[in-house]
């Protein structure tokens, strides 16, 4: 039981970075997930895989997480988890896992982990530490790419 329990949250984790492919169950789990989770339950997660990712080598030395804190982060994202899946959305959580396996019940965080990443981005903060990228991007070396002859822009949005 709890190797299967840990696949289901590695899967989580999986659709939540982008992963996984849904199936229509594991659609009507995502949006049930979306629509009945709080702001505060996004950031839990958002932080939960936040600290997660400073166990990777590449970025262990942007973050120092105490033990008690990363214990609370775990605690928190978990309880997210489990609200979710086993109460607010307890019958679509049922219906993917039986009608599509245990992809669809993390496949189903998906839309949890893409909004939670959103609202993070959207953030005034956030937005104008990304802004600082372009300092370090040679705009001339990406001219040949975004105005090549006769091929039209598709999307009127800025990079």
């Amino acid at each position: 039981m709890n190797r299967a329990i840990s696949s289901i949250l590695v899967l989580a984790l999986g659709a939540v970075s982008g992963q996984c492919l849904a199936g229509p169950h594991g659609d009507v789990l995502s949006k049930c997930i979306v629509e009945k989770t709080s702001k505060e339950d996004r950031a839990a997660i958002v932080t939960w895989m936040f600290a997660a990712l400073t166990k990777n080598g590449s970025l262990a030395t942007l973050s120092t997480i105490s033990d008690e804190t990363r214990l609370a982060i775990n605690k928190a994202g978990g309880a997210v988890f489990q609200k979710a899946l086993a109460e607010v959305c307890l019958e679509e959580s049922k219906a993917a896992f039986k009608l599509e396996g245990q992809s669809a019940v993390g496949e189903g965080f998906r839309g949890l982990g893409e909004l939670a990443m959103t609202e993070m981005f959207a953030d005034p903060a956030v937005d104008q530490e990304l802004k600082h990228l372009i300092n370090y991007i040679d705009l001339n070396k990406l001219v040949p790419i975004f105005l090549q002859p006769g091929v039209a822009p598709k999307n009127e949005g800025q990079l």
